[in-house]
């Protein structure tokens, strides 16, 4: 009788996990289409508004930069 309770956890958990992974590839997959992560890269790091920065690329020696 304890089998039966233990592959429906099993079957939901393997679910669950499937589900996750399906959404963290099609996020990822969102994300390299949209372009957001380089955005940021860009905006923050090459670019000073719409013009590039002068002197070239800022610096990023930590977190807060």
């Amino acid at each position: 009788m304890t089998k039966k309770p233990l592959k429906l956890f099993l079957n939901g958990l393997l679910f669950v996990t499937c589900l996750a992974v399906m959404g963290l590839i099609g996020v990822y997959i969102l994300n390299r289409f949209s372009g957001l992560t380089g955005d940021d890269f860009l905006y923050h790091f090459i670019y000073t508004g719409e013009w590039p920065a002068k002197g070239g690329p800022q610096v990023y020696h930590n977190l807060w930069d």
